[in-house]
């Protein structure tokens, strides 16, 4: 008999990771744990040797997880037909300008900070920073990142697999 999800999914990837319990005699294995499917899953060793998962969203490419991906390596190290579903699909996810309009304009306030607070980020509580006396939600990872690539423009560098923008490598 067919499983709709399966089918709904076929294709797609996901993680699965599985361990023992050393506090039972044996060391039985426990129940596996699954992530959610995925267009593209990737593997990969972490600053402390240990294995994590990360991937491609079926709802698109968020601008955070893309400069995440380059950030730390995983886009260079992608095989050429990965590298080259991705790149289609992060042309998908551009052709919905709102978001990444959103990424370039909140980069440019926080290399802004940066650079008139001697490289001192913008205050961040659960997410929100402040511009113009309004929160501004980015989401906690998004703005590590955010920081993380404003600093590289102003060290005048670009995020690996991109080109510099007009108007200097500093993100606009």
């Amino acid at each position: 008999m067919p499983d709709p999800v399966l089918d709904r999914h076929a294709g797609w990837q996901r993680f699965v990771s599985q361990t023992t319990n050393p506090r039972r005699a044996g060391q039985p294995w426990n129940h596996p744990k699954q992530s959610t499917y995925a267009p593209r899953t990737w593997m990969y060793l972490d600053e402390a040797g240990h294995v994590q998962h990360t991937g491609i969203s079926g709802y698109g490419i968020e601008p955070h997880i893309d400069a995440r991906l380059r950030l730390v390596g995983i886009y260079d190290q992608l095989p050429d037909p990965d590298r080259e579903v991705y790149n289609e699909l992060l042309a998908l996810s551009r052709a919905f300008p709102d978001r990444w309009d959103r990424w370039e304009d909140n980069l440019a306030f926080i290399t802004d900070h940066l650079r008139q607070h001697s490289n001192t980020p913008p205050e961040v509580s659960n997410g929100v920073i402040t511009r113009d006396d309004r929160p501004v939600y980015l989401g906690d990872e998004a703005y590590r990142i955010a920081v993380a690539v404003a600093r590289l423009h102003l060290a005048g560098l670009t995020l690996p697999g991109t080109t510099p923008k007009a108007g200097g490598g500093d993100g606009r």
